[in-house]
């Protein structure tokens, strides 16, 4: 499904802030988005498996809220990321993180294994694998007094710089108190977290530079600015534990999730989205398309994707 002619050139209008936003929203819709997503559109034709989530309009203000005051944004794009964000929140809008564990790979063998047609192992480049990782002083100095260290640290066998976990030999809960040393590997530390599953070392490597050189009031986000000052951002990202992406991800007022979700879209190219109707109906730069395929990398959501933001578009009252 298309984004009509008309709609395409009055949703190139630019928000800079959430409250903006949200009453520009209430005036178009006559109530608020969440509810109106769920009146209109949720469990119909391309959305059928999707509706919002209980909490949903705090969670889809908070996100807005927190992503305006980052870069404004036009309604196109709004709509486009607001798509993404109800696919990976489950229509939450809160910040997530990746589930590990299933049949045959159970805990944290699921992110460790390559698993065909379902996921890659994330032992494996742009990550650190984790036997690079166990003869790295560093890591260790770091991560070494953890449960596990003693018996891993210096390990030089070949299977940790695998993509078969070791289930009959090493314990694979994901607790802390197990398995700690081991949760410190690219492979756990950096699985997917927030709006949009931020993964991988590559991704989180654009946080570190945006907390040491943050400026805004967000105590948390400052805190870490004043702990990681003057380090490398690889020496951050080896020393950095779990606990600590998890509290960014989730304790941050959302500051840290949209942190990512935009540096993922300049990495990715796929911000702006054009105003012209021809453009954003395409397949290339500035397309509706290319946004998400850039985001999930398959062909067939972004397809999907592209007629759900259609749809949204189709949906919404003439602008005028």
């Amino acid at each position: 499904m298309d984004i009509p002619a008309a709609f395409a050139t009055a949703a190139a209008r630019r928000f800079t802030s959430g409250p903006e936003f949200q009453a520009f929203l209430q005036q178009v819709l006559g109530q608020e988005f969440t509810a109106w997503f769920s009146a209109k559109l949720a469990r119909r034709e391309e959305w059928q498996k999707l509706d919002m989530a209980p909490g949903a309009a705090a969670g889809f203000a908070a996100a807005w809220t927190a992503l305006l005051a980052q870069r404004p944004a036009s309604l196109m794009e709004v709509l486009a990321l607001t798509a993404i964000m109800i696919n990976e929140t489950g229509g939450s809008f809160r910040p997530i993180t990746e589930k590990m564990g299933r049949t045959g790979h159970p805990g944290l063998a699921y992110l460790f294994d390559a698993i065909p047609g379902v996921k890659r192992s994330y032992n494996q480049p742009p990550n650190i694998t984790a036997g690079r990782l166990f003869r790295d002083p560093a890591f260790n100095a770091a991560h070494g007094k953890k449960p596990l260290g003693a018996a891993l640290a210096g390990s030089k066998d070949r299977v940790w710089d695998g993509t078969a976990y070791p289930q009959g030999s090493t314990p694979f809960q994901p607790d802390p108190a197990v398995t700690g040393y081991v949760m410190e590997a690219d492979f756990c530390k950096f699985r997917g977290r927030g709006l949009i599953q931020t993964t991988w070392r590559e991704a989180y490597r654009p946080l570190v530079s945006f907390i040491q050189a943050y400026a805004g009031p967000q105590a948390l986000v400052a805190e870490y600015r004043e702990r990681w000052a003057g380090q490398a951002p690889e020496a951050v990202l080896t020393a950095s534990s779990n606990a600590d992406w998890d509290r960014l991800f989730q304790q941050s007022e959302l500051v840290i999730p949209c942190a990512a979700m935009l540096a993922h879209a300049k990495a990715g190219g796929y911000l702006p989205l054009a105003a012209e109707a021809a453009v954003l109906n395409g397949t290339g730069k500035g397309s509706v398309l290319n946004l998400g395929k850039r985001i999930s990398g398959g062909e067939a959501y972004a397809r999907l994707f592209k007629a759900r933001v259609g749809r949204m578009a189709v949906a919404m009252p003439r602008l005028g």
